[in-house]
C-alpha cells in the first residue's frame, strides 16, 4: 500500500508517461500546499520556511504534470475513448488553479501582508479585509469550487488505492484456492470473494480502471 500511495506502482506498470506526469503533478501539489502553510501560521514553522525556495519549481512541476495528463487524454486514442467530460473539466479546473497561482507569483503580485492577515483572521475568527486583486479572487474562487466537488470527483486517489488493494487481495485468495483444490474450486472462490464487492467490479471495468488509479 505504501508503494502504491507514494510511488504509484500500479500506474508505473501500466503507463510510464501517465506515471511521470501524475507523479510530477502530485509531488508538485504536495510541496505547493505545504508552502501555503506560511499564510496560516505566525510565526511561520521552520520547515515551511526551509521549503520556500523550492516552491517555484514545484508549482511549475504541478502545472507541467497537469498539462501532460490532459494532453494524453486528448491525444492518446485509448485514453480519449474512456475519458468522461468530468475528467476534462477537473483537469481544466486544476490547471486554472495552478495557472492563476503562477500568475500571482511571477506577474500580477498581490499584497502578501494583507492576504496573510486575512488568512490568520479566518483561523482565529477575526475577519480581516481580503485584497481585491482579480488574480487572487479568481484563484480563491476556483479553490472553493474544487473543495466543493472533490469528494464526489472520479479522481479521488484514496478511493482508487483501496479499491485496487481489495481487488488484489481477492485475486490472491482465489489463486491460493487454485493451488490447493484445483481450477474448479478457484472459480467458486473467486466468485465468493468478489461478488459482494462493488469496488472490485468497478476495478475490473476498463472504463473505470484508469480513473481509479490516478487522474490521467
Amino acid at each position: 500500500m505504501f508503494r502504491e500511495v507514494v510511488f504509484f506502482e500500479s500506474l508505473f506498470k501500466g503507463s510510464k508517461w501517465s506515471w511521470l506526469f501524475g507523479w510530477l503533478f502530485h509531488f508538485g501539489m504536495l510541496i505547493v500546499l505545504a508552502q501555503h502553510f506560511r499564510y496560516f501560521t505566525q510565526p511561520v514553522w521552520s520547515w515551511v520556511v526551509m521549503i520556500q525556495w523550492v516552491g517555484s519549481y514545484a508549482s511549475f512541476a504541478m502545472f507541467a504534470g497537469l498539462a501532460g495528463l490532459w494532453a494524453r487524454r486528448v491525444l492518446v486514442d485509448r485514453i480519449r475513448y474512456i475519458s468522461a467530460p468530468s475528467d476534462h473539466l477537473m483537469l481544466a479546473l486544476l490547471l486554472a488553479i495552478a495557472g492563476s497561482g503562477l500568475v500571482m507569483k511571477h506577474s500580477a503580485h498581490t499584497d502578501i501582508v494583507s492576504l496573510k492577515a486575512f488568512s490568520l483572521g479566518l483561523v482565529s475568527f477575526d475577519w480581516q479585509p481580503l485584497p481585491a486583486d482579480a488574480p487572487l479572487l479568481v484563484h480563491l474562487s476556483l479553490v472553493i469550487i474544487l473543495m466543493l466537488i472533490f469528494p464526489s470527483a472520479s479522481c479521488c486517489t484514496r478511493r482508487g488505492c483501496f479499491s485496487v488493494r481489495r481487488a488484489i487481495c481477492a485475486i490472491t485468495r482465489a489463486s491460493t484456492v487454485t493451488l490447493r483444490r484445483g481450477p474448479k474450486s478457484c472459480l467458486s472462490a473467486a466468485a465468493a470473494q468478489t461478488e459482494p464487492s462493488a469496488a472490485f467490479t468497478s476495478w475490473l471495468n476498463p472504463n473505470s480502471t484508469h480513473r481509479l488509479l490516478k487522474t490521467g
